[in-house]
């Protein structure tokens, strides 16, 4: 028992230390230009000058096989919600096709998913307007390298051809400053079937390409940096690219799906860094058709995340939300400066009314700041409001009926709102190394707890199995191969055939380090390795033990079983679709160990009913 709490100690503190490094690893890193432009003009004022705004969606998943209103609705918004917006550029962060076979579980690049995206581009009337599209995991399912006859994101996408490498940057030069854009691609090469691409990859070299990148940006008003994959979820040198990526205002990025399919429905995933940069997962497009609207207004971003059809558009430029304030990395003392709160309005049909309240009070008429121009401006007193957090409600009409209303916090005084604790753990956390640490420490403490049993030193439930070798040396040495040898081997690529590792993959002469191979690791401990162990000891005990006379625990164990075998059952019929046959045939590290259990199983009864 010593033993176990001291691995439990251990335990703790390596877990405290990982996350205080995670979300403690630095503090606010004010940006040179900001500092140098804190407090000079120009201010925000009634004129339409010092503002530019764009658009980024993410993850389409153009599919041929389900739901083609993905495509159909994308006509649209490029049609209304371009047209009418008329952003300075579109951004698509990434998963632009879907790329899975009619059973959703196998995938290969689709050519004609890749079709009737361009066709959709070739078809829009954009003028000048830049569409810029990276590449997300799902537009590198199975394609071995970049400009393989598999990789159609190279052939399809519009800026394949300008931006080939990893990283690249993009400026919008106006009369008042230029603004760089970072695009980075994470998708790791090869680029394996499904699922084992979840996470993005950025090596030495590529991290040396993206900081000799943003030196080129340091002199620039502002740079956002755009991925598909969330930084956390990026394998790479993680302090170091976190240390790139702090010298930006804000990382724009997609993948996990947040208001989609998944667990984290109607949940915001925005994220303030320590160092003091934001990081703006978006919502996707696939399910729930989000996208986004940002402006830069006299070098401060705002933002607002909204659904096609919702109309009219309203995003406050001035004051910015306490939630998204950059004091230091942005000029925010230029807000208690500004003679006009700013806002800009869109709609398909003409705006009627922009009316403005503040904390409460009565509504006042925003103006136009130009004919023809989304700008609505009113003036305003910010002498009334230097200290605390004021609120501001913008109510929008246009001819058509449609209303939108939109209230947020201010602040003149540098005071700053949290943003929520659980997003921040999802875009903070560096999460491969987490799910390596649990699934060594789970994987550990079972060894321990076992060997301990085998010594007789303790955890006297265990060592009716330890004392049966024939149950416990297999089960033991099953433990032992499934944290070192290969899972199975699997068709990982066209033609290709790999090894499956819990540290990573071995395909084409490449080695893709582990990420979500470590989380099917602990699936694996909690639902076969460890109920196994415990069931196996269970049906080792005397038959005399009031443990094994109550039949409670007897129906219980079996319905865990059941749970767990049908659990297990899906996992295979996953693996044969995602890699073939062949995964199921040489799987040691798993399908073979499915039977083990059931073998050993076997004879545990069978000695139960000897003795």
């Amino acid at each position: 028992m010593k033993i176990f709490l001291i691995i439990c100690v251990l335990f703790s503190a390596w877990c405290l230390s990982f996350f205080l490094d995670c979300f403690l690893y630095g503090s606010p890193v004010p940006l040179n230009s900001s500092q140098n432009r804190d407090e000079a003009p120009p201010f925000h004022g009634a004129t339409l000058d010092n503002v530019f705004w764009f658009l980024q969606v993410s993850d389409i998943h153009i599919s041929v096989y389900v739901d083609p209103g993905r495509y159909e609705d994308l006509k649209l918004f490029i049609k209304q919600v371009v047209g009418t917006v008329k952003p300075a550029v579109v951004f698509v962060t990434g998963d632009i096709t879907d790329a899975k076979g009619a059973d959703q579980l196998s995938s290969t690049q689709e050519s004609r998913e890749w079709h009737i995206y361009r066709d959709i581009l070739n078809q829009s009337q954009f003028g000048d307007m830049p569409w810029i599209d990276l590449r997300g995991n799902h537009d590198a399912f199975n394609v071995p390298w970049k400009y393989h006859r598999e990789d159609m994101y190279r052939q399809y996408a519009l800026s394949s051809t300008k931006h080939s490498s990893v990283a690249f940057k993009w400026s919008h030069k106006t009369n008042f400053g230029v603004y760089s854009f970072v695009g980075i691609d994470a998708c790791p090469s090869p680029g394996l079937k499904r699922p084992y691409n979840f996470f993005g990859v950025l090596h030495d070299e590529d991290l040396t390409m993206i900081e000799d990148i943003m030196a080129e940006t340091k002199r620039d008003n502002g740079t956002i940096i755009l991925t598909h994959y969330p930084s956390s979820f990026i394998t790479s040198d993680y302090k170091r690219m976190r240390n790139i990526f702090s010298h930006s205002i804000a990382h724009l990025c997609g993948h996990l799906h947040s208001g989609g399919e998944y667990f984290f429905e109607r949940l915001a995933m925005y994220a303030r860094h320590p160092d003091g940069h934001l990081e703006l997962e978006l919502s996707d497009w696939k399910f729930v058709r989000k996208f986004r609207l940002l402006a830069y207004d006299h070098d401060i971003l705002s933002f607002t995340d909204t659904s096609l059809h919702k109309w009219p558009l309203v995003l406050i430029t001035n004051p910015v939300s306490t939630h998204f304030a950059l004091p230091g990395r942005e000029p925010t003392s230029r807000i208690k400066h500004s003679t006009h709160i700013r806002i800009l309005a869109f709609s398909l049909w003409s705006i009627t009314d922009v009316l403005v309240s503040i904390n409460g009070g009565s509504n006042q008429s925003a103006t136009l700041a130009a004919k023809g121009q989304p700008l609505y401006v009113l003036p305003w007193q910010t002498s009334h409001y230097m200290h605390g957090k004021h609120s501001l409600t913008v109510f929008v009409k246009d001819s058509k009926g449609n209303e939108a209303k939109v209230s947020q916090k201010f602040s003149l005084d540098g005071s700053k709102d949290p943003l929520d604790k659980l997003p921040g753990f999802f875009l903070l956390t560096d999460h491969r190394s987490f799910a390596r640490m649990t699934f060594f420490s789970l994987w550990l403490l079972l060894v321990t707890c076992l060997m301990t049993a085998w010594f007789g030193a303790g955890f006297q439930y265990f060592q009716n199995m330890t004392r049966y070798p024939p149950v416990f040396y297999p089960f033991l040495f099953n433990l032992l191969y499934f944290a070192v040898g290969p899972w199975y081997v699997g068709e990982v690529l066209r033609d290709v055939y790999g090894l499956i590792f819990v540290h990573g993959m071995m395909a084409s002469g490449h080695f893709i380090p582990g990420s979500l191979t470590y989380v099917h690791g602990v699936a694996e401990i909690l639902t076969y390795y460890l109920p196994l162990s415990l069931y196996l000891s269970y049906l080792l005990q005397p038959r005399n033990s009031k443990k094994w006379r109550h039949q409670c625990v007897l129906y219980l164990w079996m319905a865990f079983i059941a749970l767990a075998i049908m659990y297990h059952m899906r996992g295979v019929r996953r693996i044969v679709r995602s890699y073939g046959w062949i995964s199921l045939i040489i799987s040691p590290g798993y399908c073979w160990t499915l039977v083990l259990g059931g073998l050993l199983v076997y004879l545990a009864i069978r000695k139960g009913k000897r003795t």
